[in-house]
């Protein structure tokens, strides 16, 4: 609306009209969280979307709860009123479990509440070796490594042995990591596996396997046994032979008797 004084200035007015909805309660249209494979980031926030515009709602009427405990928050509703936006004052322990309850204590612009709506979700859990065999490596052949989440990279797997370090074949499968040794030299020594990630971005930097493969038994011992029986043998033998002849010495000095 346009105003005109007698000495023609003018002034305009607006008013702006909210339509307001037929009573219909306000409904959830969606959560939104950063997620990766079903599982959200402990320190992600959480926004929720509305059918309708809302009232901005009391902390008392949303709740969130970390493993029954409630946690602490901040809330913001955006100027249009359809988004809720949910921050945490800190991460949420990995591995835990997750409720966003929203109460009928929200209410859309006309008093109307919102009906109750719980998401459950569940917190990626902490990157870490669970088990690998054998459990002391001390052949050639291969080591496998499970860890907890899945993988999506390694840097690299070596054999160190003193001061010698020496790299070795490497795959990833899921949650596993396989390490092939073509041989397994003697000495005492780790293998290393460097910089492992996993679907979330968490990263191991060395993960170390014992490794332990006794000297082999020395050829010239072996053989030296082996050379000493062919001597105890051979004196048998000769021994054996010199009784003969003797025998056949005695025999014959009877038969001219």
């Amino acid at each position: 609306m346009t105003v005109f004084d007698p000495s023609g200035n003018n002034a305009t007015s607006v008013m702006t009209l909210v339509v307001l909805s037929d009573g219909t309660p306000p409904q959830v249209l969606r959560v939104e969280v950063r997620e990766v494979e079903g599982y959200i980031d402990p320190t992600g926030t959480f926004t929720v979307h509305f059918s309708e515009p809302l009232t901005p709602p009391s902390p008392e009427a949303v709740h969130l709860l970390c493993n029954g405990r409630e946690v602490e928050k901040s809330m913001k509703l955006s100027s249009d009123g359809l988004l809720l936006n949910i921050t945490l004052f800190d991460p949420l322990p990995k591995g835990s479990q997750v409720t966003l309850s929203l109460t009928s204590a929200i209410e859309d612009l006309t008093g109307t509440p919102l009906h109750p709506n719980s998401f459950n979700f569940t917190v990626w859990g902490e990157l870490e070796v669970l088990n690998f065999s054998p459990a002391r490596v001390n052949s050639s052949g291969e080591v496998r490594l499970t860890f907890s989440n899945k993988l999506t990279s390694v840097e690299g797997a070596t054999l160190r042995l003193g001061e010698k370090e020496r790299e070795l074949p490497w795959q990833i499968n899921g949650r596993n990591i396989t390490v092939t040794l073509p041989e397994a030299p003697p000495g005492e020594g780790t293998i290393i596996i460097h910089r492992v990630v996993d679907i979330f971005g968490q990263n191991l930097t060395e993960v170390e396997v014992p490794y332990s493969v006794p000297p082999a038994t020395s050829h010239t011992e072996g053989g030296g046994g082996g050379g000493g029986g062919a001597i105890y043998i051979y004196l048998i033998s000769i021994i054996i032979a010199a009784a003969a002849l003797l025998t056949a010495a005695v025999v014959r000095r009877k038969k001219r008797a």
